[in-house]
């Protein structure tokens, strides 16, 4: 009902940050019902009960939020920008730390990271730049979905991933596992991946130290 999709909407804003409006309806309500029958739950009021009050509501709102967020990205998605960061603002910050005295490497978090095709990319670029892993950046990257946090620390990619990367760059950085594509371990050591809500208070104090912020993918 209206009522029923307004109270799961205002459920998962308040503790994640997500939003979904009408033109959503169809999509939360298709993803939810398999899972509702999936569990035994036979309506949306009940499962609203389960997720907000329920003795496994926790972990079956990690459930609910894995099948709503919508997690389509590629590497060397937004190539422009990705080039600023490496050739003009990670050398513009680094020097500013020298200036100052505070050195130590430029911190970069991805935000919503999805399956990792961003934070790569930036190890990529960056190393390619001349940039020293540890030395001149560290890179970080987060997101609430448990579910892609684990394809991102797998490493293994579909076709879909590589639409704008060169045959060379694929070469260079992956090799074939079981007939896919998996991300050279000397690139992946240099992303910290971690799960976070961006609405937990307590842990985001944590990045507040972070000299750049990549967020286009955060609903």
């Amino acid at each position: 009902t209206d009522a029923e999709f307004r109270m799961f909407c205002e459920l998962v804003k308040s503790r994640c940050g997500l939003h979904f409006d009408q033109n959503s309806r169809f999509l939360v309500e298709k993803r939810l019902a398999r899972r509702m029958q999936e569990i035994g739950i036979g309506s949306f009021a009940a499962y609203h009960f389960l997720l907000r009050d329920g003795s496994r509501g926790e972990q079956e709102f990690a459930e609910a939020v894995d099948l709503l967020t919508t997690n389509e990205t590629y590497f060397f998605r937004e190539y422009g920008q990705l080039t600023a960061l490496v050739s003009e603002v990670i050398p513009d910050i680094r020097q500013r730390k020298r200036e100052s005295g505070a050195g130590g490497p430029v911190s970069i978090w991805s935000a919503g990271c999805s399956s990792g095709e961003e934070p790569l990319s930036v190890v990529i670029m960056a190393m390619e730049a001349g940039l020293e892993p540890g030395k001149d950046f560290r890179v970080y990257a987060s997101d609430i979905s448990r579910a892609v946090l684990a394809k991102s620390r797998r490493g293994v990619y579909r076709e879909a991933s590589f639409r704008e990367t060169s045959s060379e760059r694929r070469k260079r950085y992956f090799e074939e596992k079981d007939g896919q594509p998996r991300i050279r371990d000397e690139i992946k050591k240099h992303v910290d991946f971690m799960h976070l809500n961006l609405l937990d208070a307590d842990r985001i104090s944590l990045l507040g130290t972070m000299d750049v912020i990549l967020c286009r993918n955060v609903i």
